[in-house]
């Protein structure tokens, strides 16, 4: 596939992600997109809620590479100068919500697992638009109740005897 063939596709994907309110736990119609895109790829696509994972067999002999990126964006900001959800190209650049905070990065690792998913590679492939979330969640959570427990107990140490 040619290399403009690749930008349409990636810009034109791009558009409609933007054009689709994908404000964070609300990304289901966008995940849909993804997902439907993914398919027509006739790549291995797993999806649980809006979670999508497309990965090779697991080889214990080679190492993983993860491509990561995120589906939901932020709710538009108050100072926004254009329609967030109406994606425009201008001098060449692509504007929207969620065209930079993902989902630029979400399209072009798309396309970078379907062009090295196409040949074999010394490293298994795993191309997951959630598991970034998945630990910012977690991390989140855990940092919520480190500061309830500091809040409770000012002489919490941790086992190297350094305060959390």
């Amino acid at each position: 596939m040619e290399i403009k063939r690749y930008t349409d596709e990636a810009v034109e994907l791009l558009a409609r992600l933007i054009s689709t309110p994908s404000v964070s736990r609300d990304e289901g119609a966008a995940a849909d997109i993804f997902a439907d895109f993914i398919g027509k790829c006739e790549l291995p696509c797993q999806r649980i809620g809006n979670n999508i994972l497309i990965q090779e067999e697991l080889d214990p002999a080679k190492p993983t590479l993860l491509l990561n990126a995120h589906i939901d964006t932020v709710k538009p900001a108050g100072g926004y100068t254009r329609d967030p959800f109406t994606p425009s190209v201008e001098d060449g650049k692509l504007y929207g919500l969620g065209s930079n905070d993902d989902g630029g990065s979400l399209v072009a690792l798309l396309e970078t697992y379907s062009l090295l998913s196409a040949a074999p590679q010394p490293y298994r492939l795993v191309f997951s638009p959630f598991f970034f979330m998945m630990i910012e969640i977690i991390v989140r959570s855990v940092m919520n109740v480190v500061r309830w427990i500091k809040t409770d107990t000012s002489e919490l140490e941790t086992k190297e005897g350094e305060a959390v």
